[in-house]
């Protein structure tokens, strides 16, 4: 299932760049550059770059999560109220 999972943490199949053409996905870092290629900003994924940047798999597991990165960007997967949650959850200890 952890193959299934992408750095942002949401499940590949709900991924907006998530393509079904062979029925699986092929990868962050494949449809990051596929962003890159295709935006006039030829930004990837934010995610994925911030991850691959922190040396983790999701976002999940960095202790900086939840960023300003998941509040501000345009890109955000989550909503606020789902952040706010998992940034009380951290500051009274519970461990992701």
């Amino acid at each position: 299932m952890s193959e299934q999972i992408g750095a942002c943490g949401v499940y590949c199949g709900f991924c907006p760049t998530f393509t079904l053409e062979q029925n699986r996905c092929f990868g962050c870092e494949w449809v990051s550059k596929q962003l890159k290629r295709t935006r006039e900003s030829q930004k990837g994924c934010v995610f994925w770059e911030c991850a691959q940047n922190k040396n983790v798999k999701c976002c999940f597991q960095c202790e900086e999560f939840p960023c300003e990165t998941h509040y501000d960007s345009e890109e955000a997967v989550y909503t606020k109220q789902a952040l706010d949650m998992w940034k009380e959850l951290r500051e009274t200890g519970f461990a992701f």
